[in-house]
């Protein structure tokens, strides 16, 4: 069985959000990205659900711009066995 579980990355609770200099989004350039907390659930459920089935594998699956690499990187290294990127640099 393939297992597939979709993250997204969002700013990590702990940072202070800043509005751009012409209010039209977030300024970027001091947050620090992680995976959602409910797809690192969803990770660890796969992982789980991987246990029950010894044939089955664990593939994560993000679409953002290259910073999302951390990301998929963490998640492999929480036992995913492989790691998708659909890069996408558009807002």
């Amino acid at each position: 069985m393939n297992i597939f579980a979709c993250i997204k990355q969002v700013p990590d609770t702990t940072t202070r959000i800043k509005l751009r200099g012409d209010g039209n989004g977030i300024d970027e350039a001091d947050i620090q990205w992680i995976i959602s907390p409910h797809d690192e659930l969803a990770i660890e459920e796969a992982l789980r659900l991987r246990e029950q089935r010894p044939d089955s594998t664990v593939t994560v699956l993000s679409a953002g711009p290259e910073r999302v690499t951390d990301s998929l990187r963490m998640a492999l290294a929480m036992g995913a066995e492989r790691g998708i990127h659909v890069n996408t640099e558009a807002e």
